[in-house]
């Protein structure tokens, strides 16, 4: 893994290279960079999924190289499987060029850090494959590394774009005590998109996109006093009695199929996006041959539609989860068989959201500002039918950013931004067993970016904030310094 990252690498910088000598360069690379910095670039992202898109997200190239240095950490946990805090380290590389009629998008990283007091999971990438995880009551510190490679490319031609893009995510986590879990995962991902000039600079595109994913758990105990109980959770609470104790080896294997249509206006004018997706995996335990415990559909529905401005951008966002979990009921073992009698819809995760988002820039004594206020509603209901239990959250999300940023005439680029936000319950309840979730909270950060130019092509760019986090019962800190060579 660690070959392809550097020869992803590589080929950005290659291609940087190619594009240098072959276009003359109007600006210096800071500007190039605070282009990509403004919080403008938050609207319209879920249009750029389609890669036949992508030629018109930026108006200049720009290539980065950085490391980075990551903390975040709360009082108490919030969630258990998420545990209370993280430690890490990265490496990134990501190039975006234009060429001609073309544009070529290459990125690459890798990550190793720790996942903090981890609690009721030995599984990997929770959000994505709960309620369905391997569990027991010690938990602890999880070590993980994380690799990610991709590229995408896109081309013009005549009233037609086209496009593709392939990356491939690779995780490992682990422990060195009891439990000492092995987790190793993958996601590749494949989307190709086309899109057809019907009027002016509007483009009308549709999109289509592949993804499989797979997750390998080995759980071990190496204490002489003993192992703890194992156990397979089946959402809010629950677990599969069964099986409880037995079958600590297991995988997930899934896919998800995704298809999209866009109206975009490479003017900056008026966009429209639209998204389904659906996922399904199922949860297998390798130690009971390959026995599959349980099954999850997740269908999702996206909505996103605006405009953006030179001096202004207004986006409104939807979007609806359905995400059913199935568990199977097996007979008595013969030949080492669990024969498989009847499946049961057991498990419920509704969801839906708004949001609505409204950008205004404006100079200001020599400064551009940018305000950015945001506010949202949530709607969570998850159910577990027998024994019964309901656990429901309303909320709503206003939230606010402030961005001063500043240019010289040599190039020295400066950003200050200011974000403030809230997590406000309308309605909060659980019952049936199912513990519920602290949900207010109020959120702040500040961020300080920088950038200098070495020479007109070349700089070297830094980013440092701070996130303080204020729940009823806890707090939260969250850092991070990165430092980047651009150009």
């Amino acid at each position: 893994m660690m070959s392809r990252r550097y020869l992803c690498m590589g080929c950005a910088m290659a291609l940087s290279m190619l594009q240098l000598s072959a276009q003359s360069v109007d600006s210096l690379v800071t500007v190039a960079y605070a282009e990509y910095e403004m919080l403008g670039e938050r609207f319209a992202r879920q249009s750029f999924e389609n890669p036949s898109l992508i030629g018109f997200q930026h108006n200049r190239s720009l290539s980065r190289v950085g490391l980075s240095a990551n903390y975040s950490g709360l009082s108490r946990r919030i969630v258990a499987q998420k545990g209370d805090g993280n430690e890490s380290i990265g490496f990134d590389a990501d190039s975006y060029m234009h060429i001609g009629r073309s544009t070529v998008v290459g990125y690459a990283s890798y990550m190793t850090g720790t996942d903090k007091n981890v609690g009721w999971s030995e599984a990997s990438d929770y959000d994505l494959v709960y309620p369905y995880v391997t569990a027991d009551e010690i938990g602890g510190d999880m070590d993980t590394e994380r690799y990610y490679f991709g590229g995408a490319y896109s081309e013009t031609r005549g009233k037609w774009a086209y496009g593709g893009e392939l990356s491939y995510d690779a995780g490992h986590a682990y422990r060195q005590v009891d439990p000492r879990p092995r987790n190793v995962t993958g996601k590749l991902d494949i989307t190709a998109g086309v899109a057809y000039n019907i009027s002016g600079s509007y483009y009308v595109g549709i999109m289509g996109a592949y993804r499989k994913y797979k997750q390998t758990n080995e759980l071990e105990f190496k204490s002489e006093l003993g192992d703890a109980t194992v156990y397979h959770l089946t959402g809010l609470g629950t677990v599969y009695d069964r099986f409880t104790g037995m079958a600590y080896n297991s995988y997930y294997s899934g896919s998800r199929y995704s298809a999209g249509a866009d109206i975009y206006d490479i003017r900056r004018g008026w966009f429209l996006s639209a998204r389904y997706r659906e996922f399904m995996f199922d949860y297998i335990l390798t130690d009971l041959n390959k026995l599959p415990m349980s099954s999850v559909d997740d269908k999702e529905f996206s909505f996103q539609a605006g405009f953006r401005k030179k001096t202004q951008a207004l986006q409104v966002d939807w979007v609806w989860i359905r995400r059913h979990g199935t568990e199977n009921i097996f007979g008595d073992a013969s030949t080492g068989q669990y024969p498989m009698i009847a499946s049961l819809g057991m498990y419920a995760d509704n969801r839906y959201s708004a949001v609505i988002s409204y950008m205004y820039r404006l100079k200001l004594a020599g400064l551009s500002m940018e305000l950015n206020p945001r506010c949202g509603y949530d709607h969570r209901r998850e159910v577990y039918l027998y024994p019964l239990r309901e656990r429901l959250n309303n909320t709503v999300s206003p939230r606010m950013s402030v961005q001063l940023t500043r240019t010289t005439s040599s190039g020295l680029y400066w950003e200050v931004t200011a974000d403030y936000g809230s997590y406000l319950p309308i309605e909060q309840k659980s019952s049936g067993g199912a513990e519920g979730i602290d949900l207010k909270s109020h959120h702040y950060k500040l961020m300080l970016t920088g950038a200098m130019p070495l020479k007109q092509r070349y700089g070297l760019a830094f980013k440092l904030w701070y996130e303080r986090s204020c729940f009823n019962q806890c707090d939260g800190n969250a850092a991070q310094c990165s430092v980047n060579f651009i150009f």
